[in-house]
């Protein structure tokens, strides 16, 4: 109940990391988690409650499922949708990217790469360099099984453009001298890059990071980038079944709010009214 309880209110309900390395970190205050974040979470605590053989359960006690209820009722259910890095304002963040250390051109080359490939971050981080295989047109690029699908797939990343996603891979590649295993590496404290691989916190820092210089105001996160790759292609006119092929949405009603939003005051039907 105590849990449920400073959840929704937001009082030690976000994790921070003291040592990441040692795996050590703690509770500080944060925002309020929504109905359907508690739900989650309660259904994590119940699968290993269940593992350790707790009986009865306590995610199962009529108090807790009553707050439960009352906070689904009561709580902001809304979707809070990070802003797009469409291709304008990736520009701009790209634009400001320091080439000269193999950090900066890491940096260059994922967030270019995760636009050009609509990549979630757990796609990003779990790339090999054995998953690219570099053609004269591009990349085919292999994203492997994971919980948005369940089979590998391949991707093309096309060359070309003042931002090219294939040479911003190869410069990287070569300042790095990386040949095999991951594709994007931690930083080491002497900011070198390490052999470890990048994980998904380290890869939502590093587009916050970038962001934040050029948009201070905006909401930018690991998604962002997938999402501008999508709003991008929908505001260009690019078709929808070409723009499925990048982003291997399984549902096309999934992309439908980013049609509705072009077209939101386009043929408006107050339009020419009051003419």
């Amino acid at each position: 109940m105590n849990f449920i309880a400073d959840q929704a209110t937001g009082n030690l309900s976000h994790w921070k990391w003291v040592d990441r390395e040692k795996e050590l970190g703690e509770l500080t205050d944060g925002t309020p988690r929504k109905p359907s974040t508690l739900v989650r979470r309660l259904a994590g605590i119940r699968h290993a409650l269940k593992k350790k053989g707790v009986f009865p359960l306590p995610t199962e006690h009529p108090e807790v499922k009553e707050m439960m209820r009352g906070i689904v009722r009561l709580g902001d259910t809304s979707v809070l949708k990070k802003d797009a890095l469409t291709s304008q304002k990736l520009r701009q963040v790209l634009s400001q990217i320091d080439l000269s250390s193999s950090i900066g051109m890491r940096d260059y080359a994922l967030l270019i790469l995760m636009f050009y490939g609509a990549l979630r971050r757990s796609e990003a981080s779990r790339l090999d360099i054995e998953d690219l295989a570099f053609e004269s047109r591009g990349i085919r690029m292999r994203i492997k099984p994971s919980k948005h699908q369940l089979v590998a797939s391949e991707i093309a990343i096309i060359a070309g453009g003042s931002f090219c996603p294939v040479m911003a891979i190869r410069n990287y590649l070569q300042q790095a001298r990386i040949f095999k295993g991951p594709l994007f590496r931690r930083a080491s404290r002497w900011q070198t890059l390490s052999k470890a691989r990048l994980g998904e916190q380290g890869i939502n820092r590093i587009i916050k990071q970038h962001c934040r210089e050029i948009f201070p105001d905006g909401d930018f996160s690991g998604h962002s980038l997938r999402r501008g790759f999508i709003t991008s292609s929908v505001l260009a006119g690019k078709p929808l079944n070409k723009i499925t092929e990048v982003s291997r949405h399984k549902d096309i009603r999934t992309l439908k709010e980013y049609f509705d939003e072009k077209e939101k005051f386009e043929n408006h039907a107050a339009s020419g009214l009051f003419d």
